[in-house]
């Protein structure tokens, strides 16, 4: 069963997990390839510092630290509090479904930037710490934050309350998830985030920003009695190379309702929004799919993104399924694939 029809498949079978772990020890190694090896010597300092996360940032006089290793067998004994990880690596040229930072285990909580990029956050920083020292990181990199071929920089802020700290154990790597449905723009990952209804936003970037991690539940990331209206932002490059094709928008499953805008045109809805949000009871298990108009998008520069959702109550917003553009032939091969698991299920219980 491909993981598209396992979204499905658990969306019927079970309640949706509360959980918000993002990642899974070293197993299921037939699905990873590994593309880039980050074991080894990092650049390393102790505080906080924005502009650590910036690729042109002067490293040279910070320490080097193995990874991983607990920075306490490093030479910091006793340290608890803030340090940044630095490191570059190339990536080769070729064709990926679907790259992943995979970083281990991290104790206690991390926020992750790839060339000045924010990719993710596991855990949370003070003064809302939660630790998260026992959750293996996967974070998936959106392709026009990198450059192939090139120099990029990856630089790790990281948080321990008490104990053991740092980078602790993993194959720290940047892997090819083979397992991927064939994307044209994999959108899971972090996103741009406010509360209230702002259809018509341009995704500001601001140092007070708040991000979320798509899919998944906002309740788990800092946002627990939010109900009611929220926005969703980020930008997408559409190649040029695909001018003329069908391209559908896959958003997974939302809680409950929503409304989504390319370059501030409506391109589709699930449930009613206006003039007041009007709550059927079952809008939270339906896959969304929405096609898009060739007019509305920018070929070869960066498009804006936004989805507004409304949630009546408990869990909200995008929280589960496959985040992406993909062609209208690979949405027909997907959506295929899913009608024979249903034909298996619909045969099996038909037995008895």
């Amino acid at each position: 069963m491909t993981r598209f029809a396992s979204y499905l498949l658990l969306g019927l079978l079970c309640a949706p997990a509360h959980a918000v772990a993002v990642g899974t020890p070293e197993g299921d190694l037939d699905r990873w390839e590994r593309v880039v090896d980050l074991r080894g010597s990092w650049q390393f300092a102790l505080g906080d510092d924005d502009a650590w996360a910036n690729t042109d940032y002067d490293d040279r006089d910070w320490d080097r630290m193995y990874v991983p290793a607990r920075w306490e067998d490093e030479g910091y004994p006793g340290y608890d509090g803030y340090a940044w990880y630095r490191t570059t690596f190339a990536l080769p040229r070729g064709s990926y479904r679907k790259l992943v930072f995979r970083a281990g285990r991290i104790d206690d909580a991390d926020e992750v930037y790839i060339n000045g990029q924010f990719v993710g956050r596991t855990g949370g920083m003070p003064p809302h710490y939660k630790t998260a020292y026992h959750e293996w990181r996967e974070y998936t990199i959106p392709m026009d934050y990198l450059k192939p071929g090139g120099e990029n920089v990856i630089a790790i802020r990281v948080f321990d309350e008490r104990i053991e700290g740092g980078i602790l154990e993993g194959q720290v790597g940047i892997y090819d998830d083979r397992d991927a449905p064939l994307m044209e723009a994999d959108l899971s990952g972090a996103w741009m985030f406010r509360t209230g209804a702002h259809p018509d936003w341009t995704g500001e970037k601001t140092r007070d920003m708040e991000y979320v991690m798509v899919p998944g539940y906002w309740e788990g990331q800092g946002f627990r009695n939010l109900d009611g209206f929220a926005t969703y932002h980020r930008s997408v490059t559409i190649p040029r190379s695909l001018r003329g094709q069908d391209l559908v928008l896959s958003l997974g499953k939302i809680d409950d309702l929503d409304e989504v805008y390319l370059n501030g045109t409506l391109i589709g809805r699930t449930g009613q929004m206006q003039p007041y949000p009007n709550i059927r009871g079952d809008e939270w298990q339906v896959q969304r799919f929405y096609r898009i108009p060739e007019d509305a998008i920018t070929y070869g520069g960066r498009n804006a993104l936004t989805v507004v959702v409304f949630d009546g109550m408990v869990d909200g917003g995008m929280h589960e399924g496959l985040v992406g553009i993909v062609t209208q032939q690979e949405y027909e091969r997907l959506r295929s694939e899913d009608d024979s698991v249903w034909d298996r299920i619909r045969r099996m219980f038909s037995k008895h």
